[in-house]
């Protein structure tokens, strides 16, 4: 159709964005935005084949110059960028019945709009668009669970002069920080990059602006088949919990970050070789250890955290406000808990070096192995399936003993010893 045929031209401009201008690259992104615009007007849903073209015209311009300039005109083109975004997915979306998802992934740009209604967005349901984004195979480690009370739907519903039974589109999209570039110019040198770039080798720690750690991550609702927002932010509480894959992964292994030190004598020095530097403690055994004793230092090593940040539309820049960290991460995945919608990046940032001390021996992270029995200096006996005296008997010797007498008998002999004389006695 038309608007497949005009998305595939603009493709075709800016397939080589080292080629292509700034002027050519905002001027096609204008473009972009005009015919999805008017496709949106006219009520045409763009074709698979349409959406790809814009996914695929989205991601070369990334790569053009038209968001690294000097001057901040490239904040617009951000606004554009992500505006363009919202505009594939309604067009998208065009006509779709409730329950009904579609998405696109292209170079360095994927998104998936899923339309349901505003229970989704309640704590109690919040599982049903993170499971329907975990089965679309658009994101890796990238999900969403929405936690708003039924108040704060209503509430929601209702300042947008939406009713209850609305359908909404909920929609999720994630692509290159190139898109905001222009806020991280002039941050090379400066201590927030350093901070941020601390866990890395010598060249890329000690040059570059501020380092985020993820893609650009798009969190928007908006009514079927509009690309009008709506405005999600100020709640008492996290509304949502975003989890965000972290292209530079994090260290959370404990081990070389807590080392364990002794202090025997006042003014000895300890030095922790932590992972990031060196930290220091000189031991005062008046002021830590036990009547004067000795005692133990329990380091906590500098290191490298996330920190959540979200695109501030009216500041024009990054922002911590409303977002943090939920405890648990993992290396390459990030969750963060966030009172609005709008686009969130994985930052990061290094702890400063601390101690504790204590009088009793610190608890290892593994067991120490169950103590052997120590060995004897002789060798145990081996033991005998009979029972042997304690002392041998005394062997038989080779010549025989003298007979011995026999002893006297009571009883009479069976002979007499002598034979009768024939004249008896007188």
């Amino acid at each position: 159709d038309d608007v497949t045929s005009l998305l595939s031209n603009l493709v075709g401009v800016v397939n080589v964005p080292s080629e292509v201008t700034k002027d050519v690259a905002t001027g096609s992104l204008d473009f972009l935005k005009t015919v999805l615009t008017t496709s949106l007007a006219d009520q045409l849903a763009a074709s698979t084949d349409a959406a790809a073209y814009a996914g695929s015209g989205l991601s070369y311009l990334l790569s053009t110059e038209a968001f690294n300039a000097s001057d901040a005109a490239e904040f617009v083109v951000a606004r554009n960028f992500s505006s363009a975004l919202t505009l594939t997915s309604a067009v998208q979306q065009y006509g779709a019945f409730e329950g009904v998802g579609s998405g696109l992934s292209e170079s360095d740009v994927a998104m998936y709009t899923y339309r349901g209604d505003g229970s989704d967005l309640l704590a109690t349901e919040g599982s049903t668009v993170k499971s329907v984004l975990a089965a679309s195979g658009f994101f890796a480690r990238t999900s969403l669970a929405f936690n708003l009370t039924q108040d704060e739907l209503s509430e929601l519903l209702t300042a947008n002069g939406l009713e209850a039974s609305t359908l909404l589109d909920i929609r999720v999209a994630t692509y290159g920080t190139e898109a905001y570039a222009r806020a991280l110019k002039g941050t090379a040198g400066s201590q927030a990059a350093l901070a941020s770039r601390a866990d890395l080798p010598a060249p890329d720690r000690e040059h570059g602006g501020v380092l985020l750690r993820s893609k650009a991550t798009l969190v928007e609702v908006s009514p079927p088949d509009s690309a009008e927002l709506l405005e999600v932010r100020g709640l008492e509480r996290g509304p949502l919990l975003v989890t965000l894959r972290a292209t530079v992964p994090f260290n959370t292994s404990t081990a070389p970050y807590a080392p364990v030190l002794g202090c025997r004598a006042t003014g000895q020095l300890l030095s922790a070789a932590c992972p990031l530097g060196a930290v220091n403690h000189t031991c005062d055994l008046a002021a830590y250890g036990e009547d004067g004793g000795g005692y133990q230092v329990n380091f906590e090593c500098p290191r490298v955290e996330p920190v959540c940040l979200h695109w501030d539309e009216s500041a024009y820049e990054l922002s911590r406000d409303g977002c943090e960290v939920v405890p648990g991460y993992t290396p390459d995945a990030v969750t963060c808990s966030c009172s609005h919608f709008t686009t969130f990046f994985l930052g990061a940032n290094q702890t400063g070096g601390s101690f504790s001390t204590s009088t009793t021996p610190a608890p290892t992270h593994v067991p120490t192995p169950r103590p052997t029995q120590a060995p004897t200096h002789e060798p145990t006996p081996k033991p005998s399936s009979t029972f042997a005296p304690s002392r041998p008997t005394q062997m038989p010797t080779e010549q025989p003993t003298a007979e011995p007498t026999p002893r006297p008998s009571l009883k009479p002999t069976g002979f007499p010893s002598l034979p009768p004389t024939p004249v008896p006695t007188a």
